[in-house]
Formats: structure tokens, sequence, C-alpha cells
């Protein structure tokens, strides 16, 4: 029977530590993409939000035309033609109203 002490020495040495440069790399490049990843999922262009329909500013309503006699005078100034067209305004307080 042989003794420990008989053995080889390169058999009982101690084991050599294990590198950690292969587990700092792929965490490195895990931990990289996992940037890029986010960085484009945050900068992505989103959907706009669905907008409610605005509401109307004036309103209408129907009426029935009818006959009126106006007691007032219309004012016009220039020469007008049977084919050309004119613009019909009403002045209330000073300001003209188109």
């Amino acid at each position: 029977m042989s003794s420990i002490a008989d053995s080889p020495p390169e058999l009982f040495q101690p084991a050599r530590p294990r590198s950690r440069r292969p587990l700092i790399l792929a965490a490195s490049i895990v931990g990289g993409l996992a940037v890029v990843v986010g960085a484009g999922l945050w900068l992505a262009p989103r959907p706009a939000a669905p907008t409610a329909a605005p509401t109307p500013s004036m309103t209408v309503a129907l009426g029935t035309p009818r006959m009126q006699v106006w007691a007032s005078t219309i004012q016009a100034s220039g020469v007008v033609a049977l084919w050309q067209e004119t613009i019909v305004a009403i002045q209330i307080g000073g300001r003209l109203l188109r």
C-alpha cells in the first residue's frame, strides 16, 4: 500500500481558481442587450390615445322660410352689374358684421 506521502505532488495540488472573465463577459453582453432593447421599447412611437369628438361651438336649427318686409334702408356704394356678386353685411353698434 502506498501512502499519501509517496504520491506525486501534482495530484494533490489545490485547484486553480476559475477565471471569472467569461462570466463577466456574458453578464456584460446580457446587460448591454437589455439596455438596448429597453431603450428601443422606450423610444418606440406609441399609438395616439383616442380623443373624444370635439364639442360643437355652434348649433344649427332648421326653420321654415317666410316673407317679411324690412323697414330699413340699404346703403350701397359702387357699381354692381347683374353678373357680379355683392357682399351683404349688417352694421350693429358701429361695427360691420359680415
